[in-house]
């Protein structure tokens, strides 16, 4: 079936964002998915699964490039280029996600400082994940992608099992492993509803975003 296109810059600004998306969700679900691989005792289960690790992120990486054939040949240098209302408002953009970013990798930091420093650096990749969670609460709002705060909202809830239980009942291990494969589905999840859907979701924004 062909794929309707069309020339309005923020309509192929979206399908960009969204292709650069899924790419950054792949690899963090790629990187989640090591840390849990990385418990293994067995270095042939570590070989095979970080095998499969490897496809599966290379393949969302690939259905990401597919999305951005929608966006008809737009690319970042795009954005200084519309009429002037557009232009303001991707600089509003931009300047917002920098924002966000910024308060992710502060959150990123107190963790790490809070962890180690009480001597529980087992906990950090849990609190990490933990932030980088809630980080997608602002995004769906920024860039009007609800399935986000789906996102937000499973990840951060993994992400809390994985950092409140206690040591006696989860081991530093199967700590990793809870988190690790825990958020990385959910990383990969959204990544693949972002592809399958990807035409649904630009139908949205286009309806909520009409200019």
């Amino acid at each position: 079936m062909a794929i309707p296109v069309t020339n309005e810059q923020p309509y192929r600004r979206f399908y960009w964002g969204l292709s650069l998306g899924v790419v950054v969700l792949a690899l963090v679900g790629f990187v989640w998915f090591v840390w849990a691989i990385s418990v293994f005792k067995s270095p042939i289960a570590g070989v095979v699964c970080g095998g499969l690790d490897a496809i599966l992120t290379g393949c969302l990486i690939w259905a990401g490039r597919r999305v951005r054939r929608k966006a008809c040949g737009f690319k970042r240098s795009d954005l200084r280029l519309g009429s002037e209302e557009e232009r303001a408002a991707n600089r509003r953009t931009t300047s917002r996600f920098r924002w966000v970013i910024l308060g992710e990798w502060s959150g990123i930091g107190i963790a790490a400082f809070a962890t180690y420093h009480f001597g529980r650096g087992d906990l950090f990749p849990p609190a990490m994940s933990l932030v980088i969670a809630l980080h997608f609460f602002p995004l769906a709002a920024l860039f009007q992608l609800p399935v986000y705060r789906v996102t937000a909202s499973a990840a951060s809830i993994i992400s809390m099992a994985a950092l409140l239980m206690p040591a006696t009942l989860l081991g530093p291990d199967s700590r990793l492993v809870l988190n690790g494969v825990g958020f990385g589905a959910v990383m990969w999840a959204t990544a693949a509803y972002c592809v399958l859907y990807s035409r649904r979701l630009a139908a949205t924004y286009r309806h909520r975003d009409p200019h």
